[in-house]
């Protein structure tokens, strides 16, 4: 039976957590992968391209598309490192910052509101068998924005 499908739940279930996640960040002009990607150049220090598409296991030519337009935003920029001119360096602006504390906020309580039949401990219980399945594969380096994304909820 397809309701009891694993994988159509879990795909049914982060479907719908992204609709009302593009929804909550329409007044930023934003959509999710944008803010994921701002959210972890903001997050992390000396952030290169390379790390955040891991991070968010993202291919780089998808990275690259979102990042010129938070780029065209004026909410991140690429910097090159003062001693190897071939590494860039991604830096959030001071608009940036506030977007990203203003959408965070939304964001969280998007999560907050999809959750809001389960009981915190059945919320906090599922966010850890999440954790504990993807801790499991060595796909991509998400363990940073996992922590990110567990700090912030």
């Amino acid at each position: 039976m397809i309701a009891n499908d694993l994988y159509q739940l879990l795909t049914l279930a982060r479907g719908e957590l992204a609709r009302r996640l593009q929804r909550a960040l329409v007044p930023w002009d934003l959509t999710t992968a944008q803010f994921y990607a701002l959210e972890v150049i903001a997050t992390s220090r000396g952030c290169i391209p390379s790390k955040c598409c891991a991070k968010l296991g993202m291919d780089g030519g998808a990275f690259t598309r979102i990042l010129d337009k938070l780029e065209d935003m004026r909410l991140v920029e690429r910097n090159r490192h003062a001693s190897d001119r071939r590494v860039v360096q991604l830096q959030v602006l001071p608009t940036g910052v506030e977007l990203y504390a203003s959408t965070r906020v939304a964001v969280t309580h998007t999560q907050e509101e999809f959750l809001k039949e389960f009981p915190l401990s059945d919320a906090n219980k599922l966010r850890r068998l999440l954790e504990q399945l993807l801790s499991d594969t060595d796909d991509h380096d998400r363990t940073g924005f996992r922590d990110t994304l567990t700090q912030a909820c």
